[in-house]
Formats: C-alpha cells, structure tokens, sequence
C-alpha cells in the first residue's frame, strides 16, 4: 500500500515506522529541518521494547514544496497541527484523489470540516491516537512511553 504522511512530528514519525515495518511503502511529506534530518540519519525509535532504527533507503521523504507525484497516494495520514492546514493545502491537492483515504491525527478541534472547507478530495476521515510521544529536535528520535492506541472515527455527516 502507497501511504504518505503529512508532517513528520512525533505521531506521524511514530506511526510511519509502524508502516514501514509492516511492509508498506511510506512518503514522509515534510520540510525543513526535518526532512534533511530524515533524508541523512533515518529514522530512531525508542521504545519500551528497546531502539529501532530504519535507514532512509527503507522510505521515501518528500519536501512539502516539491511534491510532484504523478498518482495520488491511496492512503494520506495528516499529522500536522490544524492550524499549519492552510500552509499544507498544495501539497494535499496533489497528495489526494478522489479514491484516497485521508486519515487525520491532528491537534485542534473539527480537523475534518477544516480539510473539507479547504476543498481536499478523498475521503477524510478522523483518527484519534492515544500515545504518548516526543520528537528529538535536533535529530530524528521519537520517544514512545506507552502503548498506542489508534482509532478511526467514521461519520455520516457531511
């Protein structure tokens, strides 16, 4: 399965590994800093298990600005906070068809009616993460204390 994570924090660092080492072939769509960090020294987990690590050959890492697939992904997850959705919009239209998923773990209230009044196809729906997780600033660490828990709320409304 083809899936891109928008905004590679914490969450979507979390939950992209989980992807990767599940088989899946993950896009980190971020910018910055973090996508040099992610492009030069993979990724590091550490969890109660102990560290993992996954090399920068086992995904791909896309800067926001520079995204130019001719597909659209079948899978989005967006993990950025609500309010940088204005600024991820571009990359989103070109992320998102009419037959892709789109899975928010976002910070912030009503993030699906947000990505829907901005006009984003697919179909969007809210994930709730329970998981307690920090991301090394300097370096490309995410830090898991507890279990996750990951659900999707799936609505009616629209």
């Amino acid at each position: 399965m083809r899936v891109a994570i928008v905004g590679a924090g914490a969450i979507g660092g979390y939950f992209g590994a989980q992807l990767i080492k599940a088989g899946h072939s993950v896009n980190f769509v971020t910018r910055g800093v973090t996508a040099d960090n992610l492009k030069m020294n993979g990724l590091e987990l550490q969890t109660d298990a102990g560290v993992e690590r996954l090399d920068s050959r086992d995904f791909k890492v896309t800067n926001v600005e520079d995204y130019d697939s001719q597909s659209a992904e079948e899978i989005v997850f967006v993990c950025v906070k609500t309010y940088s959705n204005d600024s991820i919009v571009h990359s989103l239209e070109r992320l998102v068809g009419s037959d892709t998923w789109v899975i928010t773990l976002q910070n912030g209230l009503q993030p699906v009616a947000d990505l829907k009044k901005l006009g984003i196809p697919g179909k969007i729906i809210q994930g709730i993460a329970y998981i307690e997780a920090t991301k090394h600033p300097l370096e490309y660490i995410c830090k898991k204390v507890k279990s996750p828990e990951l659900y999707t709320v799936l609505t009616n409304r629209r």
